[in-house]
């Protein structure tokens, strides 16, 4: 039998590694956003919300944020009561979705930075948002009107 001390510091070694997770993914998202001058930290701590930030940080509609959270919401709580009432193709259609509203918005901030807005949306998902630490620590910043060179000027924020 297993003892209930050891199953306590398991949740809760479990618990502090899940929320320092978020709290430095939400840190990352907010360096992010304060280059636009986009929401504060605890803005950004709020789930779904964060996701409404980077919208406004894209500059597309937060409609966009639907893509993103909405297959998850609908199939994850089903998925944990045991209910499957779609085939294996609709599950991996709505990760599909999800997969293509994240690269569309970490497309077109790339994009807002003078980067490659295909390449950086598209590597973003795949590559555990390691481009988004780039984005997030890296000196450059946000411009408009094109890119830099060619008419593109930066954002005062």
């Amino acid at each position: 039998m297993v003892d209930g001390f050891l199953v306590s510091i398991a949740f809760l070694i479990w618990f502090v590694i899940f929320f320092g997770v978020y709290f430095i993914a939400a840190y990352i998202l907010w360096r992010v956003g304060r280059k636009f001058g986009v929401g504060s930290y605890l803005q950004y701590l709020i789930p779904i919300w964060n996701v409404f930030l980077l919208c406004d940080c894209a500059k597309i509609t937060r409609w966009v944020t639907v893509a993103v959270v909405a297959p998850g919401l609908v199939l994850w709580p089903l998925a944990k009561l045991g209910i499957s009432i779609t085939p294996p193709f609709f599950e991996n259609a709505a990760a599909f979705v999800t997969y293509l509203g994240t690269a569309y918005i970490w497309g077109n901030i790339a994009g807002r930075f003078g980067k490659n807005p295909w390449l950086w949306g598209i590597l973003t998902p795949i590559l555990f948002f390691i481009p988004a630490l780039i984005l997030a620590f890296g000196d450059s910043m946000p411009f408009e009107g094109g890119p830099k060179g060619q008419g593109g000027r930066y954002i005062d924020v």
